[in-house]
């Protein structure tokens, strides 16, 4: 039997980008199987709110600046409206507070969480970290139901259409994508960008992803034309798995992307730029499908170079690399999580 499911999630220019995708990877697979979708949000750019009216899916917004008990009662007022079996958040101040005021309206509770940092009221609760079952312990109510592990890695539709064949294991030792996360505050994107121009010499071409709230796109423009070669600075609505597909190696924060990552096969270089993606570029790091270079201020511009030039001429490592990140994520993780929501439902 279907239901409607309230998706409560923020996303503005300093943080929340990997947060919406990945509910919005949740949101497709639910309407896949025949289930209504409501987004709620406090704050989403315009640019987002389109890509969800394009999908037809619905978007509702909260009044901007409501304290978090306020926000709570507003949404579950709104979940009850609109007859939502289930409310699912994903964001860092959905604390137990918060929940217990949405649980007072009746709804089921899914929870993406990525930090098992406070007792959890949800009924159901989502962490897509690799081996995130060894790694976290959970304080949750009694009959909750964990989803631990890459297996439930919440991939959008458009990386499911591309398929895992499309990306095999290369040879070539030429094509470097760049992707640093949507707004980039800490500006990895342009040293990643100097530490190739030490050991580039025209031999590959960059191409690197900066996104509509990105603030760097001028400095990033000159650091590219100062690199020798074809080089591309590709805006957000580039088509990002075709962009994993062109490339033999990516240099990415530790975010979500590495599930799309691992998924086509595409061998990393990770650096932190988040307290939470250290969970995430370690064990991806331990599984041997990504180089964990350590926190953003502690990596140096000579490490990026020499962990750039040492993958690049090492196509055997890479090849081992793909293989164990399709290993990891085999797409099928959203569905999963769907088939625990209509289980338990």
């Amino acid at each position: 039997m279907s239901f409607k499911v309230l998706m409560r999630v923020d996303a503005g220019p300093i943080a929340g980008y990997g947060h919406f995708m990945r509910s919005l990877a949740l949101a497709q697979a639910l309407r896949r199987k025949g289930h209504d979708v409501l987004f709620v949000s406090q704050a989403l750019s315009d640019s987002l709110v389109a890509g969800l009216k394009r999908q037809k899916l619905t978007v509702r917004r909260l009044e901007s600046g409501l304290p978090l008990r306020e926000d709570a009662l507003a949404t579950s007022r709104m979940a009850v409206a609109e007859s939502c079996r289930w409310i699912v958040m994903d964001g860092y101040s959905f604390d137990t507070e918060y929940q217990r005021l949405l649980k007072k309206g009746g709804s089921l509770l899914f929870c993406i969480d990525e930090l098992a940092d406070r007792r959890q009221l949800a009924d159901i609760v989502l962490n897509q970290t690799h081996d995130a079952e060894n790694l976290f312990t959970y304080n949750t109510e009694q009959g909750a139901v964990l989803l631990l592990g890459s297996r439930y890695a919440l991939l959008r539709e458009e990386f499911l259409r591309r398929g895992r064949a499309v990306h095999p294991p290369k040879p070539r030792n030429r094509n470097i994508l760049i992707t640093m996360g949507a707004g980039d505050r800490h500006n990895q994107a342009a040293r990643v960008i100097e530490a190739i121009a030490t050991v580039n010499q025209g031999r590959w071409r960059v191409k690197i992803v900066a996104g509509d709230v990105n603030p760097n796109e001028r400095l990033l423009r000159r650091l590219i034309a100062g690199l020798n070669g074809s080089n591309e600075l590709v805006g957000s609505n580039g088509n990002m798995p075709t962009l994993m597909t062109w490339a033999d190696l990516a240099v990415s924060a530790g975010g979500s992307t590495c599930w799309e990552i691992c998924f086509l096969g595409l061998p990393a270089i990770l650096i932190s730029t988040a307290a939470n993606q250290r969970f995430i570029a370690s064990s991806l790091h331990a599984s041997g499908c990504a180089l964990h270079l350590g926190r953003h201020e502690e990596v140096v511009i000579p490490q990026i170079a020499e962990a750039v030039s040492r993958l690049m001429e090492d196509p055997a490592r890479r090849t081992t690399m793909s293989r164990r990140g399709r290993e990891i994520v085999d797409g099928a993780g959203a569905d999963r999580a769907v088939a625990a929501m209509e289980e338990f439902s």
